[in-house]
């Protein structure tokens, strides 16, 4: 399994992150991203800049939300862990910036 173990920015100030390779297939790869420590999202705000963005929320449960950008889509839980879905090209350095992408629409 590729661990890559990174730092994001999260409401200015660092964040120890760790990206897991859970499966690449046809140039198509799903991440889970770990952060360091649980986070508190800012879950309107969040949700506002996303739309701005064109991101579309496909679903809400108790512990998690969905949301989607063409064939991507990312799951972020309610302590702040991700599954990035499809990220293609499946590379690291895509699924940290989709993920960055989400943490910069939390702390804006």
């Amino acid at each position: 399994m590729e661990i890559v173990k990174e730092e994001l920015l999260w409401a200015g100030q660092p964040l120890s992150v760790e990206l897991r390779l859970l499966c690449d297939e046809d140039n198509s790869g799903d991440y889970e991203l770990l952060p360091e420590e649980p986070l508190k999202l800012r879950w309107r705000q969040l949700k506002q800049e996303l739309r701005k963005l064109g991101f579309v929320k496909q679903g809400r449960h108790d512990r998690f939300d969905e949301f989607s950008l063409g064939e991507s889509s990312v799951v972020i839980t309610h302590d702040g862990r991700m599954l990035l879905l499809g990220v293609n090209p499946a590379d690291p350095r895509r699924a940290l910036a989709l993920a960055a992408l989400f943490l910069t629409c939390d702390s804006q």
